[in-house]
């Protein structure tokens, strides 16, 4: 009990933005004191993406291990994942699991996708370290790696076609998906006007 009372709270950078802001707005803590809290957070990249309705049928199901929704092609290697980014088409690293010569190829992709692995596996530990949305553990994936193709749910696709990663609910889609970028405007703002302050 003494260690859950004792240890640092974790949450997202989102959570931090909309906290400090509660903060300040109930006189807990100071502007200034609000801006040190989250000098550690690049507010131009805090954003929140889902999906817009009408989703097409999903592919298969699979354990959630970094949030966040996607859409790429299919890449079955890291070399595979390294071409198709200096083409300039957003790549997902399909992979029965991930080893450790697989981290260029995990480092460029936009999305991971294994067909084995758990909450403790490579590909997990990996994929939120660099902030990538990542599905494992699908157990409708099945990958031919003499004929560059691989099945989803009795699907059969190519590398190079397109899927789509939905980290939030652990779900495979076909194709790309429409999705919406949302950001805590509201509370960017008050942040913004904090450090205008602050210089002036």
């Amino acid at each position: 009990m003494f260690l859950l009372q004792a240890r640092r709270a974790k949450h997202t950078n989102w959570a931090a933005i909309v906290i400090a802001v509660d903060m300040v707005n109930e006189a807990l803590v100071t502007p200034t004191q609000a801006l040190s809290q989250l000098g550690g957070i690049d507010l131009a990249t805090v954003i929140h993406i889902t999906i817009v309705a009408c989703l097409p049928k999903s592919l298969a199901r699979a354990q959630v291990a970094s949030m966040g929704v996607t859409t790429g092609v299919i890449a079955l290697d890291p070399s595979c994942v390294k071409r198709f980014s200096e083409a300039g088409k957003p790549a997902i690293l399909v992979r029965q699991d991930t080893v450790t010569t697989d981290i260029e190829g995990m480092a460029l992709a936009v999305g991971i996708l294994t067909a084995s692995g758990g909450c403790t596996s490579h590909a997990v530990v990996v994929a939120r370290q660099l902030g990538k949305v990542c599905l494992v553990a699908c157990t409708e994936l099945h990958i031919d790696m003499t004929r560059r193709q691989c099945t989803i749910g009795g699907i059969v696709l190519n590398e190079g076609d397109l899927i789509s990663l939905d980290g939030d609910g652990g779900v495979v889609y076909p194709g790309q998906l429409a999705i919406v970028t949302e950001r805590p405007d509201r509370s960017l703002a008050a942040i913004a006007s904090w450090r205008e302050a602050r210089a002036a």
